[in-house]
């Protein structure tokens, strides 16, 4: 998919944190929105719109907009509870938006046990901070799930 490689280009250097990865980000969700109108239950679409959301949502410091980028992941868990993508992103979501910590750790915890590669992610991905922080041992046993 197209927009998914856009959207990994604006994490890296020379896009990230630029306008131009803003316009990267908003050519990206008119592709997914474009798919989207064809096949509503497109999982990964989903997926990508809410991770080019919560990258606006930094870019702009817009709350709301993290707040769109997680309801677009939990549409893709309703499509495909077995994404393992979906429930890294839902975790990594609501560690930013400071939900409840054992809503994380249980979404955290099931994308390691479905993907057990997410584990070395989860120990540097910025999103997950405050959990870290706040959960230590709890968030090291959600890694060993």
């Amino acid at each position: 998919m197209q927009a998914a490689k856009w959207i990994n280009e604006t994490d890296e250097l020379p896009l990230k944190g630029t306008p131009e990865s803003a316009v990267r980000l908003n050519e990206a969700l008119k592709v997914i929105d474009k798919a989207l109108t064809y096949d509503r239950s497109f999982a990964v679409a989903y997926v990508e719109q809410g991770r080019a959301k919560k990258r606006l949502s930094v870019l702009k410091d817009d709350a709301q907009l993290l707040r769109q980028a997680l309801e677009s992941i939990e549409i893709a868990r309703t499509l495909d509870p077995q994404s393992d993508a979906a429930l890294y992103n839902s975790a990594c979501y609501k560690a930013l938006l400071r939900k409840p910590i054992d809503e994380i750790l249980g979404d955290l915890c099931t994308a390691v046990s479905l993907n057990p590669t997410l584990r070395f992610s989860a120990v540097k991905d910025g999103d997950l901070e405050w959990v870290r922080n706040t959960a230590n041992e709890r968030f090291d046993e959600a890694l060993r799930c």
